[in-house]
C-alpha cells in the first residue's frame, strides 16, 4: 500500500523541490528518474503503481515548467 503513496506523491514532490533548488527542469528530471528507479524501484512494482508514477511524473514536469516560467 505504501508503494502507491510513493508512486503518487514522490515524483511531483521531487520535481517541484528539485526545480526550486537547481532552477533547472532537466536537472530535476534526471534526479527524479534516478531516485524513482534506483531508490524506490518503481520498475519492479505492479502496473498500477507504475501508471500512478508515470502520471504523477508528467504532472510534476508540467508544474515545474510552469514554476520555471513564473520565477523567470
Amino acid at each position: 500500500m505504501w508503494s502507491y503513496f510513493l508512486a503518487i506523491g514522490l515524483p511531483v514532490l521531487l520535481m517541484v523541490v528539485g526545480t526550486r533548488i537547481t532552477y533547472s527542469v532537466i536537472g530535476s528530471l534526471i534526479v527524479t528518474i534516478m531516485i524513482m528507479v534506483f531508490a524506490v524501484q518503481v520498475h519492479q512494482m505492479n502496473w498500477l503503481a507504475m501508471t500512478f508514477a508515470a502520471v504523477s511524473f508528467i504532472s510534476g514536469v508540467r508544474i515545474a515548467l510552469n514554476m520555471k516560467k513564473r520565477s523567470g
